[in-house]
């Protein structure tokens, strides 16, 4: 989809996907060294595709197995996504608290992706007013 068309909804979760990908394809270590970090990834991809009623196992893209894979899979983009589920506010905005709870009890502020990530929510809640 075309950026200029996208909603900030779409927008925002598209960006969470895109970091979560590229801070797994470069902190792979971190991920094994540090279980919180490894449950916040897992959170907030299960909240994000459950949202968008798409089935997609997360723990299978966060096994060992996988990651330390050649052919490593990492988590789907939105691309087939109908831009009619970003319009139910009241679930979205659920999306978004349960986003939030993740990055405030799961890591400790100073890793850099839940700055992040916490910037991209931030973003989208400023977006919207």
């Amino acid at each position: 989809m075309d950026p200029r068309h996208e909603s900030p909804e779409r927008a925002a979760l598209t960006q969470l996907i895109i970091l979560i990908n590229h801070y797994i394809q470069n902190n792979i270590d971190d991920i094994f060294a540090n279980e919180m970090i490894y449950q916040e990834i897992k959170g907030i991809c299960e909240t994000i595709y459950f949202f968008l009623g798409v089935e997609v196992d997360v723990e299978t893209i966060l096994s060992k197995q996988n990651l330390l894979s050649i052919d490593m899979v990492l988590f789907p983009h939105l691309n087939d996504v109908t831009e009619n589920k970003f319009h139910q506010s009241k679930e979205f905005n659920q999306v978004i608290t349960t986003i939030k709870l993740f990055t405030k009890y799961k890591i400790n502020n100073e890793c850099e992706l839940n700055k992040s990530i916490i910037e991209i929510v931030n973003n989208y809640i400023a977006a919207r007013m």
